[in-house]
């Protein structure tokens, strides 16, 4: 027989080992505890250890199963985003989907409202003003702008009360976990109508 026929080692082997050395050591930890008692009683049962190649088994599967879902997830999160998408198409997407008009906005608002998604329509309300607010130079369209640093900084128009309720609401609606009700919606109208026919 030639000496790379066999193997060397194995995980039956090493489980063996281990389950040796484990009944060893339980039964060297016995005999130092209580020397008098060692002599006279069985050999220790360890037969626990005879389990553990196929817990490792099982162990070993649950965690591939949950690498597998967690990689699945990232590739469909990276899907989603567009990464995986052909150059083209991602372009395109990019150049019509880079900064919708405020016509565009009240489209949306109109479509979610049908909808019946008030707090989405909410959210097109907020970003038809923030569209609106930028094309008249009153404000920039920052993205890093918080709707406190939007407040300071519309505090001198004169339409202040009318942006404040639909920064209020995005802010509650977003951060605070409220629910839009149609009345929310028909407030957010009545602010946005307010600052579009006194611009």
């Amino acid at each position: 027989m030639a000496g790379g026929d066999f193997q060397t080692t194995s995980w039956g082997w090493r489980a063996q080992q281990f389950q040796q050395q484990a009944g060893e050591w339980v039964e060297l930890k016995w005999s130092q505890i209580a020397p008098q008692f060692a002599r006279n009683l069985p050999d220790p049962d360890v037969s626990w250890l005879g389990n553990l190649g196929w817990l490792l088994k099982v162990i070993g599967v649950v965690l591939g199963a949950i690498a597998l879902w967690q990689l699945t997830r990232l590739i469909l999160q990276f899907w989603e985003r567009g990464v995986f998408r052909t150059p083209a198409a991602s372009s395109q997407s990019v150049v019509s989907e880079k900064q919708p008009t405020v016509k565009d906005w009240l489209t949306r608002a109109r479509h979610q409202q049908r909808r019946a998604n008030y707090g989405e329509a909410c959210r097109c309300l907020y970003m038809a003003m923030l569209q609106r607010l930028n094309d008249t130079q009153v404000v920039s369209n920052q993205p890093g702008l918080t709707d406190g640093e939007y407040r300071q900084l519309l505090g001198q128009q004169p339409r202040h009360p009318s942006y404040d309720v639909l920064l209020e609401t995005h802010e509650r609606l977003l951060f605070g976990g409220g629910e839009a009700t149609p009345e929310t919606l028909r407030q957010c109208e009545e602010a946005y109508r307010d600052i579009e026919e006194n611009r």
